[in-house]
């Protein structure tokens, strides 16, 4: 289900700009069976989320069967005289009369002296409905409305109507104020969401909106929304999250105790409960967790001017419950036993040897309990004589250079088995390395690769040839040699380098984290459809070719050339570092700190540039983030002292050469680089030296100082926090600690609906 919901996702937000958390609230609610208010002016698509969740229902004969948790006897399809339809839209105004939302009245039931409506294809029989201006409606239609948006009632005459409605979407672009009257109508609607204009930084994404009409390809049937219902009565609710929310509560209480526009009933409460049930389920959970709460942020406030306020509330709150545990998929962290040949397992699952880890709440007693498991017992393979049966649980043992070597073997290394090295392994003995790919999981549980070989003269010396799909390479050292020359849609973690790349080139929805490289770069030539995260180089560059639908984040050059040597197409880059020390010639045209050429709405944002870079092309053209940008975006960057050494260029320190709609947003410069002071121009804003500091890049430029940067004071300059960058979590030869990471952070990155 997981799979599907993002795929829905994915298909309802083709041709909407800028509505993804839109969408997510309106298709969230629809799965909870609950509603939805978007509040923001007019022409902001409201209506038409609202439409593309009815065109991803599939339609057909059966009735939605409804829930009813107050009497479980009650689930059952609507038996009245009427037939489901699938949508229903109405725009409210205070003239509207309730024959126009609910049906007019039946003249043949009048001439028998009874009340009663024709409910067909008006809101009583729909599924989704949305109904714009919702609180400009007369107290006849809100009276009405108030048992339909809360137990799914209508009153039809003197009859009570169970209806199939399973969301009801409004949206208004104001909010009541002073008219109490509207308050019990509002507070049915559980989810709130702001829908403001497209950002600045998506307009150009207007120009090319399709202008045929939306095709839904993906369909919500009814038995989804029934497994929905099952899976989310089985979640449960732990213990942490329960004081969490606890807290947010007694927060929220405190913070608006003289504002009567903010209050939280008992029935809010009882409903999110149900809404994080759901999450958790559609997850693929059975249990709430931490990033659920972060729904909460859309559903305790009442004004539009405390939205900023509750969420502070929510996320810091949160964070206070949060704790630190091991990277995820780094819990397979093996060491020998005593004995030499018993292999033993460090793991958050159940078992004994708990290792207290400190939690991130402030009394010193607050824990977190992270177990190991049980030693594994060796077992002895039917394939060339291999330790280990291959699996998760019990991996085969790489315990020399002929246990690696002998992975060529198609049947071992290309099955998907898993592995785990057991020593360091010096391949000098290994004369004639073969090519081969890999296709499995290799723990190299902080262990040493070195002395392999070249395959010939024109490829560099690589343990793989390729790393092919879904294949896995954790904390492994390397010295002298590349991991491989290739890796296709494979994930690398917590792996460190020296002498050489990490690999020459990556594709396929690959993901680099947590990886250090020392006098080599991390991806030699380009990587295309790759998230690198967290990673780090120091004596060259991160991306030694050009970079296309990619993503680079918190990752740093120390003493290099440059983020990205290459172009950088359709890719963003947020929250990096590169520290230049850099003297040479190269052929291109253009080249930059961050990317030589930007284009095909690339972004880089809050980007820090600085040290030393001489070239000796005559003709280059120099930019301190790129050399050129197209059609994309630079914004909240900052320039640190630079020495540029052009031999026959000129030295001035702009940011980009702008070109074709290029877009240039709050940009800085310290004082002692020249140039114009314009913040959204080509040099940036100038900053003196005595406030090129913290304060300034919190303030202006909106920088995390709490969990990505901190400030080097003694060269006045923003560096990447430990625990974002790669050189904390990097595991030593004899490592046998976890790297670890924010819990809450985790959660939220795994989340769905965030």
């Amino acid at each position: 289900m997981k799979q599907k919901i993002q795929t829905l996702l994915a298909d309802m937000n083709t041709g909407l700009i800028d509505r993804e958390h839109a969408t997510k609230a309106a298709l969230l609610s629809l799965f909870a069976a609950e509603n939805l208010v978007l509040i923001g002016p007019p022409g902001t698509a409201k209506s038409m989320v609202a439409r593309r969740v009815a065109q991803h229902i599939q339609t057909g004969d059966h009735t939605l069967v409804l829930q009813d948790n107050s009497n479980p006897s009650k689930n059952q399809p609507d038996t009245g005289q009427h037939d489901a339809s699938r949508y229903f839209e109405y725009l409210l105004t205070k003239f509207s009369t309730p024959e126009e939302i609910f049906g007019p009245l039946s003249i043949s039931e009048l001439k028998a002296d009874r009340f009663r409506r024709n409910t067909a294809g008006y809101l009583p029989t729909a599924q989704v409905a949305f109904l714009d201006e919702i609180f400009k409606a007369s107290s006849s239609i809100l009276n009405a409305l108030l048992t339909i948006l809360n137990e799914r009632i209508f009153h039809n005459g003197n009859q009570p109507q169970r209806v199939p409605l399973r969301s009801l979407i409004a949206a208004s672009n104001e909010l009541p104020t002073g008219q109490e009257e509207l308050g019990a109508l509002y507070d049915r609607f559980l989810m709130r969401v702001f829908v403001g204009p497209v950002r600045d930084d998506q307009m150009h994404r207007l120009f090319d909106t399709p202008s045929e009409a939306h095709q839904a390809t993906t369909q919500i049937t009814e038995r989804d929304l029934q497994a929905v219902d099952a899976a989310a009565q089985q979640v449960t609710v732990p213990q942490t999250v329960r004081d969490a929310i606890r807290g947010i509560w007694a927060a929220h209480k405190e913070a608006f105790k003289e504002d009567r526009r903010e209050t939280l009933s008992d029935r809010r409460l009882v409903k999110l409960l149900k809404l994080l049930r759901v999450s958790a389920a559609t997850n693929h959970r059975t249990e709430v967790d931490l990033s659920d709460a972060m729904l909460l942020q859309h559903c305790l406030w009442n004004h539009p001017d405390n939205l900023e306020k509750v969420r502070d509330i929510v996320v810091s709150t949160l964070k206070r419950h949060s704790c630190m545990v091991p990277v995820e998929g780094e819990e397979g962290v093996y060491e020998v036993g005593a004995d030499g040949r018993q292999l033993v397992q460090r793991s958050t699952t159940a078992g004994q040897n708990v290792v207290a880890v400190q939690s991130n709440r402030s009394p010193a007693t607050s824990r977190f309990a992270v177990h190991t498991a049980a030693t594994l017992q060796p077992t002895r393979t039917k394939t060339k004589g291999f330790v280990g049966s291959g699996t998760a649980q019990d991996p085969i043992r790489i315990d020399n250079a002929e246990d690696l070597v002998s992975m060529d073997d198609p049947d071992i290394g290309l099955v998907g088995h898993h592995f785990v090295q057991t020593a360091d392994i010096d391949c000098a003995a290994i004369s004639h390395w073969p090519a081969f790919a890999f296709k499995g999981h290799y723990n190299g549980n902080g262990k040493t690769i070195r002395n392999v070989i070249k395959v010939n003269k024109d490829t560099p010396a690589s343990v793989f040839v390729i790393l092919e799909a879904t294949s896995s390479v954790i904390r492994l050292r390397l010295e002298g040699c590349r991991l491989a020359h290739a890796v296709d849609g494979s994930h690398v973690r917590h792996c460190h380098v020296t002498g050489a790349s990490l690999v020459s080139r990556t594709t396929g929805d690959t993901q680099l984290f947590g990886c250090q490289v020392i006098s080599g770069a991390l991806v030699n030539g380009d990587a295309n459809n790759t998230n690198i995260t967290d990673c780090q180089v120091t004596g060259a560059g991160l991306v030694g070719g050009s970079i296309s639908a990619s993503q680079i984040a918190r990752c740093q050059v120390i003493d290099g050339h440059s983020l990205v040597w290459g172009q950088a197409s359709e890719s963003h880059i947020s929250d990096c570092s590169v520290v230049s020390k850099w003297s040479g010639r190269r052929a291109d045209q253009y080249q930059g700190l961050i990317a030589a050429l930007l284009y095909e709405s690339s972004v880089v944002e809050r980007c820090f540039v600085a040290g030393e870079f001489s070239e000796k092309n005559d003709d280059v053209f120099f930019g301190t983030i790129a050399g050129k940008c197209i059609a994309s975006t630079i914004r909240q960057c900052a320039v640190g002292l630079l020495n540029i050494g052009l031999l026959y260029g000129n030295q001035r320190t702009r940011i980009t050469y702008p070109a074709n709609s290029a877009i240039l947003q709050n940009n800085i410069s310290i004082d002692s680089n020249p140039g114009t002071d314009d913040a959204n121009g080509e040099d940036g804003k100038t900053v003196a030296a005595a406030r090129f500091n913290q304060r300034f890049f919190e303030g202006t430029l909106g920088w995390d100082f709490d969990t990505v940067w901190q400030w080097d004071a003694t060269n006045n300059r923003p560096i990447l926090r430990p625990s974002a960058g790669a050189g904390a979590a990097q595991p030593t030869a004899a490592a046998s600690t976890t790297p670890m990471q924010d819990l809450l952070t985790r959660q939220v990155q795994a989340n769905i609906w965030l």
